[in-house]
């Protein structure tokens, strides 16, 4: 058999923050997100 796959793999991440952190990669508590740019050191 064979699987081929195309896109946006989803990945959940859930980790405790501070509020600067939240703050530094332009993030909101409970929030949803597609990962951009700024993100990609996460």
């Amino acid at each position: 058999g064979s699987f081929f796959g195309i896109g946006n793999p989803l990945l959940d991440v859930s980790k405790e923050v501070d509020e600067e952190f939240l703050e530094k990669y332009k993030l909101k508590e409970g929030e949803a997100i597609l990962a951009r740019e700024e993100h990609a050191p996460l």
